[in-house]
């Protein structure tokens, strides 16, 4: 479970929309806290209809990833990451931060 005071002091929210996350209710609070605060990097990880707040913010598409380290993609992802300067991240939706730190 995330505190609300990691999630203020993230430098990086990571929030992974699927069909089930975008249904959950912390997730979608997560996702404001970093959207408030500049911090927010969403991704798609399946085809779903993400929050209508979060449809004009922009998203990495990863629904079709298949975990290629060089997927143009996933590369935008983990640039966007480590453009925050961020060591801790906050990821709502599911996804071990292990995948992102050895994807370089």
């Amino acid at each position: 479970e995330v505190t609300e005071a990691a999630l203020r002091a993230a430098k990086a929210v990571v929030v992974l929309w699927s069909s089930r996350s975008v249904k959950s209710r912390w997730v979608r609070a997560e996702a404001t806290i970093g959207q408030r605060k500049s911090t927010l990097v969403p991704a798609m990880i399946e085809e779903c209809d993400r929050p209508v707040m979060f449809e004009l913010t922009q998203t990495t598409d990863l629904s079709k990833w298949e975990g290629d380290r060089a997927d143009p993609n996933w590369r935008k992802l983990v640039d966007v990451i480590r453009e925050t300067g961020a060591k801790n991240l906050i990821i709502a939706g599911g996804l071990d931060w292990g995948m992102i730190s050895a994807a370089s």
